[in-house]
């Protein structure tokens, strides 16, 4: 699958259907494969579901923001802690669930989260 700003198109090396303009009968078999990590360009996306091991999203669970596994503190939450100075092993005081390797991964995750920078013609295309 592929999508370009104004379309999702299922991609086959003779053709391409428009999922959104055209109604076809198309089945896609197995969405979960988009959700496993994958490479990019050079760049490796994680699993969507859980980009890293203490790190998980869920729809259910706040919206699906990422979140610290096993509960509802948002991740992004963990590692503003952590970029103000909080040392890994105290994030409990302020998280007693969150251990020091969980709000690591945390940080990990928001920061290759803020290092993304898609293509320049990704971003040409989005801006319209």
């Amino acid at each position: 699958m592929v999508a370009d700003g104004s379309g999702i198109y299922l991609a086959a090396p003779d053709q391409a259907v428009d999922l959104v303009r055209k109604k076809a009968n198309v089945v896609i078999h197995e969405l979960v494969d988009v959700l496993q990590p994958f490479y990019r360009d050079g760049r490796h996306i994680p699993s969507l579901l859980q980009p890293r091991t203490h790190v998980a999203v869920d729809p259910a669970i706040r919206g699906g923001v990422p979140v610290i596994e096993g509960t509802r503190i948002p991740c992004d939450g963990v590692a503003a802690l952590l970029r103000d100075g909080v040392p890994p092993e105290r994030i409990s005081d302020y998280h007693p669930s969150v251990t020091a390797t969980a709000a690591l991964d945390a940080a990990d995750f928001a920061d290759y989260v803020d290092g993304y920078d898609p293509p320049r013609e990704q971003r040409e295309v989005a801006a319209g």
